[in-house]
């Protein structure tokens, strides 16, 4: 059983290689069929809180206060003097950029879905005469003296384009929701390696890509767990080679070291991976999906 101190949801995910070490293949049939009876039971649970009604009504106040395009155009705000100072990201932008907006959603749920939804109140794809651009940048939105010459009112004309994918399922489709590992180890055996979310969610072939083509990474929400740790790893590779990553700690609980000792690869430049490493608290202030 958990703990009840184990808050996390990645402890319960953690707990698989453990259960399959000591039950081994004897028992696989068993574990598969308690994980089966999970998704139902969990799919349950979500749509008893998570309603019409809930999901309505983050939606609402997401149109109501145009939450969605804040974020996606203002998030720069939430980092300190310091950080937007070093971050490179922020000094690259231009107007005629193409920000293209890819949330990697853990979450079962379509909460998040709702809320980043560009719906026709807040956003126009086609809001002027004479050029295509739809979405306003702003570079430097806590008007910030140092590391550039633009101010608050700086803003760029650019393109946008939003996707949301669910890559381990969705309450909807109970037999999608994804529990599992990522154990290093079960790869060699195949019987094991079904336990792992990679096998089934085929994370090389279908995310793989992406981390050659992003500029900057942002972690929102996420307890940045080792059952999730493909992820992780391939952030940090993807920082060695000049990325940036954003990470929202809630009370200090991101650390910057923890995470470059569990993720990052034995020979690996961590003193670059730490500098492309910009942690914002998450408080009552901050922009993005506020």
């Amino acid at each position: 059983t958990i703990s009840q101190n184990n808050k996390n949801w990645s402890n319960f995910e953690a707990m698989i290689p453990s259960l399959l070490d000591s039950y081994g293949v004897k028992n696989i049939n068993k574990i598969n069929e308690d994980l089966n009876y999970l998704q139902i039971k969990f799919s349950n649970f979500l749509f008893e809180i998570i309603t019409n009604d809930v999901i309505r009504d983050i939606g609402n106040k997401s149109e109501k206060n145009k939450l969605a395009y804040s974020s996606l155009s203002n998030f720069l705000y939430d980092l300190d003097e310091q950080s937007y100072e070093n971050i490179k990201f922020a000094k690259g932008t231009f107007h005629y950029d193409i920000f293209n907006f890819i949330f990697l959603n853990m979450n079962f749920t379509s909460l998040f879905d709702n809320y980043i939804y560009l719906d026709k109140y807040q956003f126009d794809p086609i809001p002027f005469k004479t050029v295509n651009t739809n979405f306003k940048f702003y570079p430097n939105p806590h008007n910030f003296n140092k590391g550039c010459n633009w101010n608050s009112d700086t803003c760029w004309s650019c393109y946008i384009n939003t996707e949301v994918v669910h890559p381990h399922g969705q309450q909807y489709i109970p037999r999608s929701m994804l529990f599992g590992s990522n154990c290093e180890r079960f790869k060699d055996n195949k019987e094991f390696d079904r336990f792992n979310k990679e096998y089934w969610a085929q994370y090389e072939l279908k995310y793989s890509p992406l981390f050659n083509q992003t500029e900057l990474f942002i972690i929102y929400g996420s307890a940045v767990g080792e059952s999730d740790s493909w992820w992780w790893k391939k952030i940090c590779e993807s920082l060695e080679n000049g990325a940036e990553l954003i990470v929202y700690s809630y009370d200090g609980e991101f650390s910057k070291k923890d995470f470059i000792q569990k993720y990052a690869k034995e020979n690996a430049k961590t003193e670059i991976i730490d500098k492309n490493i910009f942690i914002v608290p998450v408080t009552e202030d901050i922009k993005f999906l506020q």
